[in-house]
């Protein structure tokens, strides 16, 4: 293959130039044993820009609070950021298995908003989608579709789809990216 041809092979945005500001993870938590004994704990990590909650948790209140929310919980962790484009994993967890969810998503951290990947880069959006949705048709993928508006910026400035089982992602574990560059 031509140097030109590899070249038009690999697909790269340009880095975008860094925020004005800076993105924080909050923690809140709450807990209770309850008069018969029984404990309850709400937690939650929220992700804020510029002192604006972007993705925001507010602990339950109220003297029955505890009667509601059992045990429950909600984290993030950060897999790129490429100028304004912050991209997580999130996990949501209840008292049940079928109560927990995992996403992907990246946060455009200038307008407040979750970033489609065409927001990210209009010009190559349509190659990355026909990449992941070729490639899932790869034996590895059986079962898995691409996650709605689910895409990760990586730390070397590459992209990834996420892909999850078609009956949902419970746990971090159940998404995977494709990478598309």
């Amino acid at each position: 293959m031509t140097p030109l041809l590899l070249a038009l092979a690999c697909v790269h945005t340009p880095p975008h130039l860094a925020p004005s500001g800076e993105w924080k993870k909050d923690y809140t938590r709450r807990e209770e044993t309850r008069e018969d004994g029984t404990y309850c704990a709400w937690e939650a990590e929220s992700l804020t820009y510029k002192g604006v909650p972007l993705w925001s948790a507010e602990p339950p209140e109220g003297e029955n609070w505890c009667a509601a929310a059992d045990e429950s919980s909600r984290y993030f962790d950060v897999v790129g950021q490429d100028g304004p484009f912050l991209s997580v994993r999130t996990v949501e967890t209840g008292c049940c298995p079928e109560r927990s969810t995992a996403a992907c998503l990246t946060w455009n951290l200038e307008t407040g908003k979750v970033a489609t990947l065409a927001d990210y880069d209009e010009h190559h959006a349509a190659k990355r989608i026909t990449d992941a949705t070729a490639i899932l048709a790869d034996e590895d993928y059986k079962g898995f579709v691409l996650a709605d508006n689910g895409w990760v910026v990586k730390p070397d400035g590459h992209v990834a789809l996420c892909a999850v089982p078609a009956a949902g992602a419970h746990s971090a574990a159940d998404i995977r990216e494709i990478d598309v560059k």
